[in-house]
């Protein structure tokens, strides 16, 4: 199993989970296993142009799938475009290119991406819901006896009458 990278130090590709983070606008961005062995071939011939034959035999292991490899390019053109630019250099039918800097991510690296961009927990969720729905609840109550109030002492007091 390929290790964890980034490309351009903006996109933290974790093979083992076909996961791709942009780190620039924190997006997760989950990838076929497929299309995550494309990217991890590209990346380790990044700069290098390389046939489609080659990406096929290389990266998808000869299983000569026309469709499945198109939307899987697609796919990495639509991940790794950034400010317009496509990182995907590509001559259509004949070679593809990667052309970015990889560089290897260290542990420090993947804690702090993992915790910036970890989801709550379905507690934490659960924990966020309650504490919401309680304050509303409490201004509820906090208007209902300011109101209650007001319209208490402003309202002409009955007197009983007895005729």
């Amino acid at each position: 199993m390929q290790k964890d990278f980034y490309i351009n130090d903006q996109f933290l590709v974790k093979p083992g989970t076909n996961v791709v983070i942009d780190g620039k606008i924190s997006r997760i961005s989950r990838i076929s296993q497929r299309t995550m062995q494309l990217l991890c071939t590209l990346a380790n011939h990044a700069g290098e142009s390389i046939s489609k034959d080659e990406l096929i035999r290389i990266a998808w292991r000869g299983n000569n799938n026309e469709d499945a490899f198109s939307q899987s390019i697609i796919e990495l053109q639509r991940l790794l475009r950034v400010e317009k630019k496509d990182m995907l250099r590509i001559v259509p039918d004949k070679t593809y290119s990667l052309q970015a800097t990889i560089s290897n991510a260290d542990i420090d690296d993947l804690k702090r991406e993992a915790g910036a961009t970890t989801p709550y927990s379905a507690a934490q969720a659960a924990t966020k819901k309650w504490i919401l729905i309680l304050s509303i609840l409490i201004v509820i109550l906090a208007l209902i006896f300011v109101l209650f109030n007001y319209t208490w002492k402003t309202s002409p007091s009955s007197s009983l009458v007895i005729f």
